[in-house]
């Protein structure tokens, strides 16, 4: 009981903005949180992980809020990373080097 309460107190510690509202669950809970009107962000990229995990980057560039979500193949989603200060870059195919 005492490793529970640590771990829940641990983890309510560690949670910053959409996170703080839910950290895992399925799916649509999950994206109901982070695309409803509080945070209000949309899908800004996706990847395919090595392992099937997809993986997700969320932002609202009004707020600056952001999510980082990862979604296994049962459909179980986790917010992984949260913050804010977002900003939305156009995708580049080349990488920019100083001159």
């Amino acid at each position: 009981m005492k490793f529970v309460l640590l771990f829940v107190v641990a983890m309510a510690a560690l949670m910053t903005t959409a996170a703080a509202d839910l950290t895992c669950g399925p799916r649509a809970a999950v994206l109901d949180v982070i695309t409803g009107p509080r945070y209000g962000e949309r899908l800004s990229s996706i990847g395919l992980g090595s392992t099937g995990v997809v993986v997700e980057v969320w932002g609202n560039s009004v707020t600056g809020s952001f999510s980082i979500t990862h979604t296994n193949t049962l459909g179980w989603t986790c917010i992984v990373y949260s913050g804010n200060g977002w900003e939305r870059r156009p995708f580049s195919p080349t990488i920019e080097r100083d001159s």
